[in-house]
């Protein structure tokens, strides 16, 4: 076997300064000297001309870092020999001339370095010209402070907070989107309490000519500063303006491309909808000032292509729910249409009911027709309707007679249709709405939303789409209660007179507790007296309930002529119509719609407020009735009373 050789050290070059000292066994290891090593150890073998000319064709910023590399750089670009370099890098990028009481240099750290000038390691991009330094977050509380926070610190006590001599300060304007908004409220610029502490004795010792002349310095050399920072600042404003320019189309390019590959993929079709093409605008892989190339395609096209296949699903999910929420329009209009047709007693589950029930969700659901917006879509699965509407009845009724029984456990199913019985929805944004009798008070729609509990209806119903079920209705005893009352002012039996007596009946009522001083009076229909509190336990019968009394047949036809002249569309019912027609089943809002409608179809010119045979008052439906008229007697206009719910008023 051969033998090894024996490694022998190499003398170093004669240029090269080396440094050994003995170590065990007496070899001599070579010490290297730092700052000689590396790619940049040459440079400092270049004449200056030469080098001075190279480093003329860079930026500011990279003569700035390259000063920071070594010592020996940072001693030579430093030195006043080397300002024609600044200079011209500065005229490669036409930067103006630096702010007077800056070095160029200094300038150049100013204006190109983006890290904080106090802690150094935060990015700041925004510029505090008129302080002529960048400020991160976490340090403009610890080194600025409003003119306030100044005097609370003794500095400046005797500066006015108007005086012009704040303008003698570094500042920080806290403009829309800066940094100190939020810890500093109602104030306009902060000052650097380093200036502060600076400036505090001269204007102290203001009255001496020293500080005086000192301080005009100042305000003259600020002045200069300011004509020059704020070219500066429209230099900077212009240069990131075309910075973002030049991203934006770099951005657009890179798109094309990546557009024009998924087009050659297949992908032709699903970008030629603009939601498509804008989320793939914005992925993270396709937003980048990148140009596109085959290497970098081939390391993103296969993400790039399952986000399409994502991109894909969702237009289908929309096309699909914009198909159901057509369906669900076309199953509204058939409802209403049905319901002209049942009976008395009988009320239509909401459209939200009926769309969930499985017959029709499932050929809302289904793929798409060619029929797509014709009633006769739902024919076949209308034929159970009849029957899905008479079990809904059963099961409401049901549920309100458990809420009866659960205050009156003797009540029966014909105690449902009595005037005192009258339920309200027990959520606390429902209970305002919707007072009435059986079987009203199953047209109450949901006024509520379930805030941040997850909604298991389908996703092509409306936002504020409810299923009956959501609402819990219970007794409402105060109303049950002022009926029982009313009931005995018009020398009837509470036990025996139902909900369809009293509408008949309508009697007119005064509540004697909301007569002024002045003589204004108040009348109200008894639907409208059921809710007339004048306390907050709403659901107490205890309660002090208001006085009313029977209206004398001379104030019947005064109020009752008032209200005729009124536009009855402000009583119109929030869910469900008041009136119906006899002849077509026809539903209408207002009496005065129901009159049209006669008139205009049926050709039926002689009407009376109370025409049977021709249309239905479904007063049922709601027991608010007409607004409360307030009889104002002549020469008051003045009202003493603040009424906290709606009146019309009827001047004598």
């Amino acid at each position: 076997m051969a033998k090894k050789r024996k490694a022998v050290a190499t003398a170093p070059p004669e240029n090269e300064k080396t440094n050994t000292k003995a170590v065990d066994g007496g070899v001599k290891k070579q010490k290297r000297l730092a700052g000689r090593q590396g790619a940049l150890r040459y440079i400092m073998e270049i004449p200056l001309d030469v080098l001075f000319e190279i480093l003329g064709y860079l930026d500011p910023i990279d003569i700035l870092r390259l000063s920071r590399t070594s010592k020996g750089l940072r001693r030579i670009l430093l030195c006043r020999s080397s300002m024609s370099v600044w200079k011209a890098a500065r005229r490669n990028l036409k930067v103006p001339d630096p702010i007077p009481s800056m070095s160029e240099p200094k300038f150049a750290n100013f204006l190109f370095d983006p890290r904080c000038h106090f802690c150094l390691t935060a990015t700041v991009h925004n510029i505090a010209w008129w302080a002529k330094l960048r400020c991160c977050k976490a340090c403009l509380p610890i080194y600025f402070a409003s003119a306030y926070e100044i005097h609370e610190r003794g500095l400046l006590v005797s500066l006015d907070i108007e005086s012009i001599l704040w303008k003698a300060l570094p500042r920080y304007p806290l403009d829309s989107g800066s940094c100190g908004q939020r810890q500093w409220r109602r104030v306009n610029e902060v000052y650097l309490i380093s200036g502060a502490e600076e400036l505090s004795p001269h204007v102290s010792d203001i009255e001496t000519v020293e500080s005086t002349k000192w301080i005009v310095t100042r305000l003259e050399s600020l002045m200069h500063d300011m004509e020059q920072s704020t070219m500066c600042k429209h230099w900077m404003d212009n240069r990131n303006s075309n910075r973002e320019r030049e991203l934006s189309d770099a951005r657009e390019l890179r798109f094309n491309a990546i557009v024009a590959k998924l087009e050659a993929s297949g992908w032709d079709h699903e970008l030629t909808f603009a939601i498509g093409r804008e989320d793939l605008r914005k992925h993270k892989l396709v937003n980048q000032p990148k140009p596109l190339t085959d290497r970098i395609w081939q390391n993103i096209e296969q993400p790039i292509a399952e986000f399409m296949e994502t991109v894909k699903s969702e237009r289908l999910k929309r096309e699909h729910k914009a198909i159901c929420g057509k369906r669900y329009k076309v199953l509204i209009c058939l409802l209403r249409e049905r319901e002209k047709y049942l009976q008395d007693e009988q009320v239509m589950p909401s459209s939200v009911d009926v769309a969930c029930w499985e017959p029709i969700k499932s050929m809302i659901e289904g793929p798409p027709k060619e029929d797509e917006g014709e009633l006769t879509m739902y024919n076949e699965a209308l034929k159970e309707l009849p029957q899905f509407i008479q079990d809904w009845n059963r099961e409401k009724t049901r549920l309100l007679l458990a809420a009866l029984q659960a205050e009156k456990p003797e009540a029966t199913e014909a105690d449902l249709r009595l005037a005192t019985t009258v339920f309200r929805c027990q959520h606390a944004l429902c209970m305002r709405y919707s007072v009435a009798p059986f079987p009203g008070i199953l047209t109450h729609r949901a006024c509520h939303y379930r805030g941040l509990e997850p909604n298991p209806l389908p996703k092509w119903l409306p936002y504020n789409a409810r299923l009956s079920s959501d609402c819990k209705f219970g007794l409402h005893k105060s109303g049950s209660e002022s009926i029982r009352n009313i009931i005995g002012l018009c020398g009837l039996d509470p036990r025996t007179t139902t909900a369809e007596d009293m509408l008949a009946m309508n009697p007119l009522l005064e509540c004697k507790e909301c007569t002024t001083e002045s003589g204004v009076r108040l009348f109200m229909r008894w639907t409208r007296a059921i809710t007339h509190r004048h306390d907050d336990d709403d659901e107490n019968p205890a309660s002090a309930a208001p006085q009313f009394v029977l209206a004398s047949e001379k104030e019947e036809k005064l109020v009752g002529a008032h209200e005729s002249s009124q536009d009855r569309d402000t009583y119109q019912y929030r869910d469900r119509p008041w009136y119906r027609c006899q002849h077509c089943r026809g539903a209408c809002g207002t009496l005065n719609r129901v009159k049209r409608h006669l008139k205009e179809v049926h050709d039926i010119q002689t009407l009376t407020e109370t025409d049977s045979q021709n249309f239905r008052f479904m007063g049922h439906l709601n027991l608010e009735g007409p607004f409360a008229v307030r009889v104002i007697p002549p020469g008051v206009r003045d009202l003493d009373s603040d009424l906290n719910f709606d009146s019309s008023s009827l001047y004598l």
